[in-house]
């Protein structure tokens, strides 16, 4: 259920204090210097729905700073979207400075510095994902962060509807309904920062992110498709099968082995709903892509160390010694 705080009933030279803790509770440690403490005032409301977390947050001028000590004393690992709808935001990380105003959106990434700047008073929707979950879906986002997206036009506009409607919604954070809602997000996510990069970033490494977004979003499109092939991929993306394996083998890994990764993923998913109870393993392992049935419970076993049936029954998953330092980071991800 959605949580809400407050600094209404603290007196005011205790609000900064009170803020600052009510934001460490759940954001990534930050430190936050108050604009004008007298005026200064504050609330949150937020809920957790399974891997992500969503925040509304409404305050006044304040200067959030994430330093380097904060990320070696507390490590946490997500990827953090602003969804500026009123005031003005300026995100600053990597390097590059951005202005979010109302109806735009910025990325920054818990694992590195960061800069928050507020001038008045301000309203924002934040995101909080799983970084090693979108990393391996649709790799890294390190070069469009601190850069501002829209959130009127495109596939930026989805995104924007998409994720004020997930605020809407305020029922139990155990609702089976939001075991969907990051791959959801993240989908469409993906397809918003897509039309960004090839708008704005045509060359060298962003070139590159670019273009593997958009093969890996095509591919997503296909996932349920048996016959789906690298050379059909490739084709769709525009580019050659030998380009194609290069985009891949830049990330230590293969097309197919992503690919398989990712159905493993989405089959693990359904298997550990309640709601799909009554379908088959079989028939969901062939609703994202298997078709034979052996393969699959070997694939899944190698990748989550407990077989599909053990995974319904609600078993305790033990990692093998020789699982990928990836799929371990799939299996925290989804567990």
């Amino acid at each position: 259920m959605m949580e809400r705080f407050t600094t209404q009933a603290m007196k005011p030279h205790e609000r900064g204090r009170h803020w600052q803790g009510l934001i460490c509770d759940y954001y990534p440690a930050v430190q936050i210097d108050i604009e004008d403490a007298e005026s200064f005032s504050g609330q949150i409301r937020t809920k957790k729905l399974g891997g992500m977390r969503v925040t509304r947050v409404d305050s006044r001028g304040q200067h959030v700073r994430r330093t380097r000590e904060d990320v070696l004393h507390a490590r946490e690992d997500v990827l953090q979207l602003n969804f500026q709808i009123s005031g003005e935001g300026f995100v600053t990380q990597d390097g590059r400075e951005c202005v979010t105003t109302p109806g735009s959106f910025a990325i920054y990434d818990s694992t590195r510095p960061y800069e928050l700047r507020f001038k008045g008073a301000f309203e924002q929707i934040c995101f909080n994902l799983p970084r090693s979950y979108l990393r391996q879906r649709y790799g890294t986002f390190d070069t469009f962060t601190a850069r501002s997206m829209s959130g009127h036009s495109g596939p930026g506009r989805f995104l924007f509807a998409f994720m004020q409607q997930i605020l809407v919604e305020d029922e139990a954070e155990q609702n089976p309904f939001y075991d969907r809602l990051q791959e959801h997000f993240g989908d469409l996510l993906v397809t918003a920062v897509s039309q960004f990069s090839s708008q704005a970033m045509k060359a060298g490494p962003a070139g590159r992110v670019a273009t593997l977004t958009r093969v890996k979003n095509i591919a997503l499109g296909q996932l349920r498709n048996p016959e789906i092939a690298p050379e059909g991929i490739a084709r769709a993306a525009g580019i050659s099968i030998r380009s194609l394996h290069a985009l891949f083998d830049q990330d230590e890994t293969t097309f197919c082995r992503w690919l398989q990764q990712t159905r493993l993923m989405r089959c693990k998913s359904d298997i550990e709903n309640p709601n799909l109870k009554a379908r088959s393993i079989g028939d969901i392992a062939f609703s994202w892509g298997f078709s034979d049935a052996a393969h699959f419970s070997r694939s899944f076993r190698q990748a989550f160390g407990l077989t599909p049936r053990e995974c319904r029954a609600g078993g305790k998953r033990c990692v093998r010694e020789n699982l990928t330092d990836e799929v371990e980071e799939i299996s925290r991800a989804y567990s």
